[in-house]
């Protein structure tokens, strides 16, 4: 059984490091967030995704949705970057010319959020995973990959895997009880086994590369809302874009965003119930704020 660690706000300090003077956007990373389909409508969810990329840290972020949706998401774009991908009756569709083209000088990208089930998900994470770059799974790209784990044996992206205990059930082939009786446990079998780093969801994330775990107790009841897990990708995918090691990005992000979470129910007046994904958003800079100042 390996050590388990609690992060404090200073480690989470060294890890984000500090900003020369000298530094330009491209310092912290262009990275890119895929997304996005006509059954999840994506418009205010990516946006606030892209918000929450800008909030955490990086350079530049692109936004990238099916070409069908551009509209209904382009007006609540303001930093980010958009750019249309092929589609097919609004979902996701592969075209290798296109890929190259979009995902050009990434360092980072997250996929899945929203992206439903119709698409060509199979190819985009096949192709995603041949890639030199940090990369951020989520949502259903979680659940292609549960069919489909043969791809990691070969991958040459560095993964950061976020599922919550229903897709690590999926993913791992375990039932949930099983899971939940001793959760660090299979969670470091299967980052070890696949050589990626795993955020495991829940009240407690345990986060571990296999080796080394980590227990984040950041956060509140009020996160367990839609959109959550979408706004912790969008601060991995930032912290990914200037941090070199993607366990000390799975570390800082879930901390991050838990903190964020805690400073938005405060400023929520500590009502759990009334909370949603968008007010943790509005709490990332308070919260990086608080880390900087620790």
């Amino acid at each position: 059984m390996c050590n388990v660690i609690i992060p404090d706000m200073r480690f989470i300090k060294r890890i984000l490091g500090e900003r020369k003077e000298n530094s330009h956007k491209g310092t912290f990373g262009y990275v890119g967030l895929v997304g996005g389909s006509p059954e999840y409508s994506g418009a205010v969810k990516l946006a606030s995704l892209s918000c929450a990329t800008m909030r955490a840290g990086a350079g530049v972020c692109r936004l990238m949705v099916p070409k069908s949706i551009m509209n209904s998401v382009m007006p609540f774009v303001l930093e980010s970057t958009l750019l249309g991908l092929p589609d097919h009756e609004g979902y996701i569709a592969y075209d290798s010319d296109r890929l190259c083209y979009s995902f050009k000088g990434l360092k980072a990208i997250a996929f899945g959020m929203g992206i439903g089930q119709k698409g060509d998900n199979f190819e985009y994470l096949k192709y995603l995973l041949s890639l030199p770059i940090k990369l951020i799974l989520d949502a259903d790209a979680l659940n292609t990959l549960s069919s489909h784990l043969y791809l990691l044996d070969n991958k040459q992206a560095d993964v950061i895997l976020t599922p919550h205990i229903g897709e690590f059930s999926r993913l791992s082939g375990l039932d949930v009880s099983k899971i939940l009786s001793s959760p660090i446990e299979h969670a470091t079998a299967f980052a070890k086994r696949h050589k990626v780093t795993l955020i495991l969801k829940d009240h407690q994330s345990i986060i571990t590369n296999g080796d080394t775990v980590y227990l984040n107790k950041t956060g509140t009841v009020g996160m367990a809302t839609a959109g959550s897990g979408d706004v912790l990708s969008g601060i991995l995918t930032a912290i990914a874009g200037y941090v070199e090691s993607s366990f000390d990005v799975a570390v800082a992000g879930a901390f991050i965003n838990g903190i964020a979470g805690e400073i938005a129910l405060k400023e929520n007046d500590n009502n759990v119930i009334s909370m949603i994904a968008s007010d943790t958003i509005g709490a990332i800079k308070k919260a990086i704020t608080t880390i900087l100042n620790s």
